[in-house]
């Protein structure tokens, strides 16, 4: 049965994580406009487009991806000031224990983990996407791709040098054929332009050859138009296509992009980290009340600086374990979970020396 006391805890628990995200959002808006408003007004972004499209999304995504670590401040911050106030000693006094205590915190971090991965698998993809869509018309810079493979079928291999985003076109593009285990013919082109209108390939100075037991032959021709069953779409996306992607969308992606012989590590991390996250924000909590606990001669400014160093090493962990899983071959589940079994082991241990 939730008393009075648990009432009171998490409206402190609720009301804090949103006067801190309201706040911190509010700066975050002014920074990204403060960088971004000259292309915004050379680019002729219409004002409605601006707050609905972009600055309503952004806030919804950013709000969304840092929510435990605005969580893990807040459970600092008031639960501080509530030792520092003494309003904790006379809780446990009344015969409650500590676990007792953290029941208020539990069902306030379960309401923000429950609506968090909502919004991590469904509504925040489509906030990403309408975002994102805006900036490629009113500020997107383009981006880059090297050196890739693709396996358009089973019979059929694409490779590329070099792909940028602002040009319709693939450097050292290269298609090979294949007939089981063996090499049926081989095309080469330094560069293929793809027809954004027409939806056909433009090759310069192409040159390719039919491979057979006695009928091989090398054709060469400066300009050879011609049509694939793929577009220039298929080989090069932003690095944040993932994160536009609902959950069900995303399953499917990787699904295609493992059938075409493509890596899928990075999608995999997204999906993990989709639902580790927002568990995370337990483990802050439990750690949060830990530090933020007991009063202290240097008040809420040490309790925070003390979780600053813990938010700080957790998001060192993240990295570190994303780096490996790009890099060293760790598998995404495990890279995305470690950091939260080893921050779930140190709040127990703190929590348990607060209890004594």
């Amino acid at each position: 049965m939730i008393k009075k006391i648990d009432w009171y805890i998490i409206r402190k628990f609720l009301g804090t994580f949103i006067f801190i995200t309201l706040i911190i959002m509010c700066l975050s808006v002014i920074f990204d406009i403060s960088e971004k408003i000259d292309d915004f007004i050379s680019k002729g972004a219409p004002i409605n487009d601006l707050i609905f499209k972009y600055y309503l999304n952004f806030i919804i995504y950013y709000s969304n991806r840092f929510s435990p670590l605005i969580i893990f401040i807040s459970v600092i911050f008031f639960t501080s000031k509530m030792a520092q106030n003494t309003e904790i000693i006379p809780i446990l006094n009344s015969g409650r224990n500590f676990y007792r205590f953290l029941r208020p915190y539990a069902i306030a971090a379960t309401i923000l983990t429950i609506f968090s991965l909502f919004q991590n698998h469904y509504f925040v993809p489509k906030a990403t996407k309408e975002r994102l869509a805006f900036e490629e018309v009113y500020y997107m810079v383009s981006f880059s791709t090297s050196n890739k493979y693709y396996s358009i079928s089973e019979d059929e291999v694409v490779y590329f040098n070099w792909h940028e985003s602002a040009y319709a076109n693939l450097r050292e593009f290269r298609s090979e054929k294949w007939n089981g285990l063996e090499l049926s013919s081989i095309l080469y082109s330094p560069r293929a332009d793809f027809d954004t209108i027409n939806k056909d390939w433009h090759l310069i100075m192409a040159e390719g050859r039919y491979i057979g037991d006695t009928n091989d032959r090398v054709f060469q021709g400066k300009n050879i138009d011609t049509t694939f069953s793929y577009v220039i779409d298929d080989f090069a996306y932003r690095s944040e296509i993932y994160e536009t992607m609902t959950y069900p969308e995303l399953k499917d992606f990787m699904v295609e992009e493992a059938k075409m012989g493509n890596p899928t590590t990075f999608a995999e991390l997204e999906m993990n980290q989709r639902t580790a996250f927002p568990f995370a924000t337990y483990i802050l909590t439990l750690i949060g009340v830990a530090v933020s606990s007991k009063k202290t001669r240097g008040g809420t400014g040490v309790h925070i600086a003390i979780g600053l160093f813990f938010a700080l090493m957790y998001i060192f962990s993240m990295k570190i374990s994303t780096v490996s899983a790009t890099n060293a071959g760790l598998n995404p589940l495990i890279a995305t979970w470690i950091p939260n079994f080893i921050f779930l082991i140190i709040g127990i241990i703190l929590f348990r020396r607060t209890q004594t």
